[in-house]
């Protein structure tokens, strides 16, 4: 067992939301530390208590699930210090563990106003600054089937971000004309 500075086991708390996916892979974590001597305890919380967990900043570890963006544009919201600060108790923004980089800040704020080629290699810069500064480590990926009939309605239009419920999917959704 890995040891703190005082003596004490080297754990953590890992919250995780309650549903059964969560759990499962969540139940997977305890077993890979302690391979290298680090106990982890699970915390499985419920969907409200889970984010209020992560708005106030209350945790060492936390399986959380992200999507891929679609606006990269969001990459600022998750990553930018100044959506990571601590105000009135609980995080304003998306960056729940209030990383903050100096260099990484930088190419957030350029992305949010490049196009085109900029744009591209701003989201190149972003990637492998937060590969670098703060990896992600993706432990599964779920295999959603989402099943849907266009006998009856029509104007489907799926996503990889949203599924079947696309905004393009609601707005554009209606009868099958006989």
């Amino acid at each position: 067992m890995r040891e703190m500075p005082d003596g004490s086991p080297l754990s953590f708390r890992l919250i995780c939301g309650s549903d059964k996916t969560s759990v499962e892979a969540a139940a997977l974590i305890p077993h890979y530390f302690s391979q290298v001597g680090i106990k982890v305890t699970i915390e499985p919380l419920s969907p409200d208590a889970f984010d209020l967990t992560l708005k106030q900043a209350q945790f060492s570890l936390a399986l959380q699930s992200m999507a891929a963006f679609m606006a990269v544009d969001m990459y600022f919201y998750y990553f930018h210090s100044s959506r990571g600060v601590i105000k009135d108790g609980q995080v304003v923004g998306f960056n729940r563990g209030g990383f903050s980089d100096p260099e990484l800040d930088e190419a957030l704020t350029g992305l949010l106003m490049a196009q085109g080629e900029a744009k591209k290699a701003l989201c190149h810069r972003v990637q492998a600054l937060i590969a670098q500064k703060l990896p992600r480590i993706p432990l599964y990926l779920p295999d959603n089937l989402e099943v849907y009939r266009d006998d009856h309605l029509v104007g489907w239009a799926p996503n990889p971000q949203d599924g079947v419920l696309s905004d393009e999917t609601l707005f554009n959704l209606h009868k099958r004309e006989s």
